[in-house]
Order: C-alpha cells, then sequence, then structure tokens
C-alpha cells in the first residue's frame, strides 16, 4: 500500500503528541526526583542529628559520678535515641531507594522521548522524499501509470472477460430502424 503525505503527516502529528505526553511525565518525574532528593536531605540529617546526640549520652554516661537516678534517665534516653536512629536509618535508606527507583522511571522515560523523536525525524524524512517524488513525477510525465496490486490486476482480468456487449430488446427503435434498412 503505498503511503501518502497526508498519512505520514498524521503519523508525525500522533508521534509529536506521544513525544509531548512523554515530555509531561519527564517534568513530573524531574518533580518526583527533586522531591525525593529533599527527602533523602532530610533523612540523612535526623540519621546524623541521632549518631551526635548518641554520642553525647555515651559521653555523659562515661563521668564517674553520676548518680543512679541520672544513669537511669540517661540509658532511656540512650534507647531512646538508639530506637529513633535506627529508624531514621531504615527510613533513609527506604528513601534512597525510591530516590533510585524514580531516578530510572525518569531515564526510561527520556529514552523513550528520544526515541520518539528520532521515528519523528524518520518519518519528516519520509515525508521529504515522498513530496519530492510526487513533484518528481508531476513534473516526468502524466502517463506515468499506477502500479496494481496482484489482487487488481486478477479483478480487472476477470472483470474484462466477463464483459457482454449490452443486448436489445426486440421492438426498440433501434432493432425496427435495423430491419427497414435491411429490407429496403
Amino acid at each position: 500500500m503505498a503511503e501518502r503525505v497526508r498519512d505520514i503527516q498524521s503519523e508525525i502529528d500522533k508521534v509529536t503528541k506521544e513525544i509531548n505526553d512523554v515530555d509531561a511525565q519527564v517534568g513530573k518525574a524531574e518533580a518526583k526526583v527533586e522531591k525525593a532528593e529533599a527527602e533523602v536531605e532530610k533523612a540523612e540529617a535526623e540519621v546524623e542529628k541521632a549518631r551526635t546526640t548518641r554520642r553525647e549520652i555515651a559521653k555523659k554516661l562515661k563521668h564517674p559520678d553520676l548518680s543512679e537516678k541520672e544513669r537511669a534517665a540517661l540509658v532511656a534516653e540512650q534507647e531512646a535515641c538508639v530506637a529513633d536512629f535506627t529508624a531514621a536509618e531504615k527510613d533513609l535508606a527506604w528513601l534512597r531507594r525510591r530516590e533510585e527507583q524514580l531516578r530510572k522511571k525518569e531515564e526510561q522515560l527520556r529514552k523513550e522521548e528520544e526515541q520518539l523523536r528520532k521515528e519523528k525525524e524518520q518519518l519528516r524524512n519520509k515525508e521529504e522524499r515522498l513530496q519530492q517524488d510526487g513533484a518528481a513525477g508531476s513534473t516526468s510525465g502524466a502517463d506515468v501509470k499506477k502500479k496494481l496490486s496482484p489482487q487488481e490486476i486478477m479483478d480487472k482480468v476477470y472483470k474484462d472477460a466477463t464483459y457482454t456487449a449490452p443486448v436489445r430488446a426486440r421492438g426498440a427503435p433501434e432493432a425496427s430502424h435495423v430491419a427497414a434498412v435491411h429490407a429496403g
């Protein structure tokens, strides 16, 4: 089936729409990655804060002149700090994995966008060739025949083989005219 310029232009329009859609998705993915980066930074700060607090408590626990009450309060604070630290590390690990997934998704969308841009360029080149061929064909001669498909050839042969001339009915004016000519 011969493609027409109009068909290719329609395909170009579809690809352009897909590019725009993917471009919008890339923008959203970029925003999600940036948000994830900010969350990772915040979680890293929380981990560092918990780490610092834990060190400070450990230093305070080393003092020999602590009362049992102060020591018990510091141990409880240290346990809470360790729990906070562990939770912050888990959150940080999860956020890093999520950030990596979002980066991969963004990269995938960028590759898809690039592939669509290449496809669009190929379609534009094809459109140009068809327009040039059409212009060259119209100036080179009007007697250029359309190539027929095998099915079109068979249909044409069948139509030609089954063609019969119209039969005139008796009593028609042409028949009486022919009879008068032969009689006379």
